[in-house]
């Protein structure tokens, strides 16, 4: 019960941390947003990401295709080596930011805050101060560029059918959970699966009462396969995320994934 408590307080905690973000954005009305991108290998950046995307568009509904609203950036800090960010600043809408000297010394002494993580990456982390700054549009297909593990994802009547591909690296290896954040205001659910291949099926657990929500199908092995999520599994409407989570290492393979939503029938 004791780890039941703890996901029930995460989820607590974003719910609050959502509501507070958007009265941010309502109060302060911009036009312009940079976030970390959804595809960023850092958990908390990710998170971040996703956290903020839901509040905008529960500020600005229809942001997401871009109806309104404030114009979304994104920058990654943490990325594979084989994700080709320098080369994908021809694509329209990127924005790329030549630091002068007076700017990298001052993002250099930002990065100097860091202490904690300065006490073993120091040199890694101030060689970012030197670094040009490219930001994506919200949608960049050049933040992914087809690496994430969800290759590809069908929503229809029956329910959600996500094609995986698994690549384990030092940073996340081991058993894998699939995570899916999915809804809009008042029908938010933090929902994860263990892709446990042999056994060719997996329960679909709420995070906030870790009841069962529906058994998910699943044909694959260790390198991936195919996941079928039932649609009574999933919220009424809202966007939908979903995140692969290694139980070893620190970082994500891929961040996190925003797929076309169940759609309001009402």
């Amino acid at each position: 019960m004791r780890g039941a408590s703890q996901e029930a307080a995460k989820v607590c905690i974003v719910e609050m941390t959502s509501r507070l973000v958007v009265s941010l954005f309502a109060d302060w009305k911009p036009t312009l947003v940079v976030l970390p991108s959804p595809f960023d290998l850092h958990p908390d950046h990710s998170a971040l990401a996703v956290l903020a995307r839901l509040a905008l568009g529960r500020v600005w509904p229809g942001q997401a295709a871009g109806d309104g609203g404030a114009r979304v950036l994104s920058y990654i800090v943490h990325r594979t080596a084989t994700m080709p960010i320098g080369e994908a600043t021809d694509e329209p809408g990127v924005a790329r930011l030549e630091l002068t000297p007076t700017e990298q010394a001052r993002k250099r002494r930002a990065i100097l805050c860091h202490a904690t993580q300065l006490t073993v990456h120091r040199r890694k982390f101030l060689a970012f101060a030197d670094r040009e700054e490219i930001f994506f549009p919200d949608a960049s297909a050049a933040a992914r560029d087809g690496r994430h593990p969800v290759r590809r994802a069908v929503l229809d009547g029956t329910g959600l059918r996500l094609h995986l591909k698994l690549r384990p690296r030092p940073g996340a290896f081991g058993p894998s959970t699939l995570h899916l954040a999915a809804g809009g205001e008042g029908a938010r659910q933090s929902l994860s699966l263990d892709l446990r291949w042999r056994r060719g099926r997996s329960p679909v657990t709420d995070a906030l009462t870790m009841q069962s929500r529906g058994l998910a199908s699943l044909q694959g092995d260790r390198r991936g396969g195919t996941v079928e999520v039932p649609r009574a599994s999933l919220p009424a409407s809202g966007p939908l995320f979903v995140k692969l989570q290694r139980r070893f290492g620190f970082f994500d393979e891929g961040g996190w994934l925003e797929v076309d939503g169940p759609k309001d029938e009402a």
